[in-house]
């Protein structure tokens, strides 16, 4: 018989860029002495932050030397890097302050230019916002190269900036090419392909943690930039799976990632007082629909409480991808033959393509990626 198999827990890399805050820490149970700590690598195997496995026979080993020993993990269907790691990499962001107006090239700029790097097409999760937080995404108007550099010179970029206000469980999809920025007050999960190529365009003028200002990469991003107006996401209705107990949607699909979230026993358990009931979920996705990405304004439960007794979604993954467990809200376990994992707020669980068959419990959100 095929082996199948086991799950196991991730420890993230960290980074304290200047904008960022305590959040990460405080809230989200990263045991991590940096201040500011500004995003955490979750799931990563870019040389600039890999990810360490922190439970299992691989525990202590980072996950890209893992699966270069074990490629059959990622599986059959995700493209895998020139160095053997994921097409993919997933971080939590924390946004004291704002981040500087950027954007990344595409697969083919930095196949050309970033000696075969790849570029950078992400996806942002809002998970909270202050009141009046807002994020930069794209220009207001068509634009010519010669007026974006002119305005990038003269410090008066932000007039043709478009801000849009942003709410908990907002998605994005910034496609390479776009500028952006996230706005103070924001703490989002993003995916994005495993590149850390960012040209920042302007940054409001401030100095770097050296007391310099931070270098601007004005002439590669005006090669890269889409000076083209850019539409306002439209709402759309989301495709989900409503099931009794939890519930499965669709966030956004792209060639690079599908992102899934799931509400596992939101706020009731069993009321039958039959016990733990069992359902079913296939972990390869819901059905396929070009209108899922949406942003709907629709507010999540939190949970505060242990995982709950109750209900028992049982899934694998076949051979086609991984996939990776990102709890952003709650806890639960997720158990398998000769396996028992618990999780919480904060934490990534990496599920290796051709698993084994698993059972999740628990009262919490996760947010499921697959290539």
């Amino acid at each position: 018989m095929q082996k199948k198999y086991k799950p196991f827990l991730l420890s993230p890399a960290a980074k304290d860029y200047i904008w960022g805050g305590t959040r990460l820490r405080e809230e989200y149970n990263k045991n991590i002495d940096i201040t500011p700590l500004a995003e955490t690598w979750e799931c990563s195997t870019h040389p600039d932050g890999p990810s360490v496995v922190r439970s299992g026979a691989f525990a202590g080993m980072k996950l890209g030397d893992v699966l270069r020993v074990h490629p059959e993990f990622i599986g059959t269907h995700p493209r895998i890097t020139e160095e053997g790691g994921l097409p993919v990499l997933i971080k939590f962001i924390d946004a004291a302050r704002d981040l500087s107006v950027q954007v990344h090239p595409s697969d083919a700029y930095a196949r050309v230019h970033e000696h075969g790097q790849l570029g950078k097409t992400e996806m942002w999760y809002v998970l909270e916002a202050a009141p009046g937080a807002s994020l930069v995404y794209g220009f207001r108007q068509d634009l010519s190269r010669e007026q974006l550099a002119a305005a990038l010179a003269d410090g008066t970029v932000e007039k043709y900036l478009q801000k849009v206000e942003i709410h908990r469980g907002d998605v994005f999809l910034i496609e390479a090419g776009t500028v952006h920025a996230i706005g103070a007050g924001a703490m989002i999960v993003e995916i994005q392909e495993s590149s850390n190529l960012t040209y920042r365009m302007y940054d409001y003028n401030r100095l770097g943690k050296d007391g310099k200002p931070r270098e601007l990469h004005i002439q590669k991003a005006l090669d890269v930039v889409d000076l083209r107006k850019k539409p306002l996401p439209e709402p759309r209705k989301r495709v989900s799976e409503q099931h009794e107990g939890y519930r499965v949607e669709l966030l956004e699909q792209c060639k690079y990632f599908r992102t899934e979230r799931i509400r596992l026993a939101t706020k009731t358990t069993d009321r039958t007082g039959m016990g733990e009931r069992e359902a079913s979920v296939d972990m390869t996705g819901i059905a396929v629909d070009n209108s899922a990405a949406a942003n709907t304004r629709e507010e999540a439960p939190r949970w505060t409480a242990a995982a709950p007794q109750g209900i028992s979604v049982t899934f694998s993954t076949d051979a086609s991808s991984f996939a990776v467990l990102l709890c952003v809200d709650g806890s639960g376990t997720l158990r398998g033959e000769d396996l028992s994992l618990s999780f919480q707020k904060g934490d990534c669980i990496f599920v290796p393509a051709d698993s084994i068959r698993l059972a999740l419990r628990g009262q919490c959100e996760l947010l499921k990626v697959t290539c």
